[in-house]
């Protein structure tokens, strides 16, 4: 039996940030992805932003 590994994109985590601190965000999102490839970082600078970018798109981590 030959077991093949899933797509690329299954691999990848999709991570969303929240923080009204731009300088924040940004280092966040360079660190996260600079130690893990397979992370794809989305920022927003508000809850409300937040909220309505979590029901158009699943995140694995926000």
């Amino acid at each position: 039996m030959v077991v093949e590994n899933p797509p690329f994109e299954e691999d990848i985590l999709k991570v969303l940030i929240v923080d009204d601190e731009p300088d924040f965000l940004e280092q966040a999102k360079l660190f996260l992805e600079k130690e893990n490839e397979d992370l794809e970082v989305e920022t927003v600078s508000s809850g409300e932003e937040g909220l309505k970018l979590a029901e158009e798109e699943e995140f694995d981590c926000i």
